[in-house]
């Protein structure tokens, strides 16, 4: 039985918080002890007080490109190990990184590993701010000095990181979820939940859905950009993003509003659980610059649904390069091409369906959780 810590930064719906939740309920599960800690944020706390796991907040914890903001979760965090000991510290955001600094300093023999979900401003697609990759990449190799075990959850990223000298060895977990907490229900019903959230109507609608927060990395613009030209295609297509407004959302609102798009695009906003709408959905879409293993794609998975993503980050490996499911980025031909095919070819969409279902079985949780004890425990 081993004391295990899993970090995250925030407690917000996303996917590295969908992922520690899973893991640590797995865990428990299995026998271990496990403590989740985090920063600012509801969801993880409500969802874990259902599980019966511990948690600790963190005040110092917050999302921040400052060193010195950074440098006093150190020592909170520090503070807090002088009274709680733990076999394993397992860190799955950037700012919590530091943790492992604190872990070494405060003599705590726990072995630390830290969990890549993604590259963010080091991938090769993110083009804002190159100057901040530059200081990036050194906090980062600076900060992996105090990891043991360096985890990602694509083998992209690993291929990646290796690459760019970032480390020198490390291993891949694909991310995992319990397939007993995803519930999909009746199509029919969830398409009139869903049209009651949004107060529209959507019969015989062909929805085209999305789950991300408005940022850079999804790349919704794009999306919106060749809507006009997916109504061409199909004029009865609609599209749905369910995700937390961000900074990104005047633009996109902006855009809506001036190709004519405000009946055709719906953003709804944060959605606890949203995965209960991914069944009303007849195609998932991903537009994403770059990902590592997105959660809603798995959740896809088992839902059965066709999907048509970026060919970014750890998509393609997740598909296994099924080149029917999957458009060059900001290609608009390429993803039309692709969407004929997609709304129109059922006999294609059925097997696509079936397919997509038995892709699913590779991440169930089970498999995440066997594979990061063997970390743990080596």
């Amino acid at each position: 039985m081993l004391n295990i810590l899993i970090l995250v930064t925030k407690a917000e719906i996303g996917g590295a918080q969908m992922s520690v939740l899973n893991l640590a309920e797995e865990l428990k599960k299995q026998g271990h002890n496990v403590v989740v800690g985090f920063g600012k944020g509801n969801f993880l706390s409500a969802e874990l007080k259902k599980l019966n796991i511990p948690y600790y907040r963190f005040k110092k914890l917050i999302r921040t490109h400052n060193p010195l903001k950074n440098l006093l979760f150190l020592f909170e965090f520090k503070n807090y190990l002088k009274s709680n000991n733990f076999d394993i510290i397992h860190i799955n955001s950037t700012n919590a990184l530091l943790a492992g600094i604190a872990a070494k300093i405060s003599k705590s023999k726990a072995k630390t590993v830290f969990t890549f979900r993604g590259m963010s401003l080091l991938d090769s697609n993110y083009k804002k701010y190159k100057f901040l990759k530059i200081i990036y990449r050194a906090y980062f190799k600076f900060l992996l000095k105090y990891i043991d075990e360096k985890v990602f959850v694509s083998k992209f990223n690993y291929d990646f990181a290796l690459k760019e000298k970032i480390i020198k060895k490390g291993n891949v977990v694909y991310n995992g979820l319990n397939k007993e907490r995803l519930k999909f229900y009746d199509k029919q019903k969830v398409k009139n939940l869903l049209a009651a959230h949004l107060q529209t109507n959507l019969d015989n609608k062909f929805i085209i859905g999305t789950i991300g927060r408005h940022c850079y990395a999804k790349n919704y613009e794009f999306l919106i950009n060749i809507f006009q030209d997916i109504l061409k295609i199909n004029p009865f297509a609609v599209c749905v993003i369910i995700g937390s407004f961000g900074k990104e959302t005047y633009k996109y609102k902006r855009l809506i509003k001036k190709l004519n798009l405000k009946n055709k695009i719906f953003l709804t906003g944060e959605i606890n659980n949203a995965s209960k709408f991914i069944s009303a959905f007849d195609l998932f879409t991903l537009v994403s610059r770059y990902e590592g293993m997105p959660i809603t794609l798995i959740e896809s998975l088992f839902a059965s649904l066709p999907i048509l993503a970026s060919r970014v980050g750890g998509i393609p490996e997740m598909l296994n390069n099924d080149d029917a499911q999957l458009f060059e980025l900001n290609n608009k031909n390429d993803f039309l091409k692709k969407f004929v095919t997609l709304s129109q070819e059922e006999k294609i969409i059925k097997n696509i369906k079936r397919n997509n279902r038995e892709l699913s079985e590779k991440y169930d949780i089970k498999n995440t959780v066997e594979e990061y004890l063997e970390i743990y425990n080596s």
